[in-house]
């Protein structure tokens, strides 16, 4: 089975999960079988330029399992459209959060539809979520389509060299 984690850097089974599945500048998938890594960059390659894209990247690479620091309810609601389960993990080291998800300790994540209940779930810190929506604006701001180095701090190396 392919797993796929956000990362920052491939460091191989040492690298940091990415705490935010939209915005990581690179995937890993693990295949738990063989423990064979591949990095995949975080764009659609058919339009590198126009920065992150989960869905593209990821679509039609075998993958059926995503674990995850942290992820939107619309991102999870779409990559499960797609035939993508989400599990998340409470540590941040991919080897660990694989050994969790092989020996069955990590929980499906389950999209809770906040889009009913205005964005994240609520008003207030405690049915709320954990990430600030202004850092999102500025992410933006640094996307290559506004003349930045890419998503989430993309750099060199990144989707524009293709």
């Amino acid at each position: 089975m392919k797993v796929c984690f956000p990362v920052n850097i491939d460091e191989g089974l040492q690298s940091e999960i990415f705490g935010h599945f939209s915005s990581a500048p690179l995937f890993l998938v693990v295949d738990s079988e063989s423990k064979e890594i591949t990095a995949i960059e975080n764009c659609d390659p058919k339009e590198p330029l126009k920065g992150c894209n989960p869905f593209a990247a990821l679509l039609d690479k075998g993958i059926e399992t995503i674990v995850v620091d942290g992820i939107g309810d619309a991102a999870l609601q779409t990559m499960n459209l797609y035939g993508f389960r989400i599990f998340g993990t409470n540590t941040n080291i991919l080897g660990q959060a694989l050994e969790q998800f092989e020996t069955g300790q990590l929980q499906e994540m389950l999209p809770f539809y906040s889009q009913y209940e205005g964005r994240c779930g609520g008003d207030t810190e405690e049915d709320g979520c954990d990430h600030h929506h202004h850092e999102e604006e500025d992410r933006e701001e640094a996307c290559v389509l506004n003349g930045g180095g890419g998503c989430s701090g993309h750099g060199e190396g990144s989707c524009t060299q293709h």
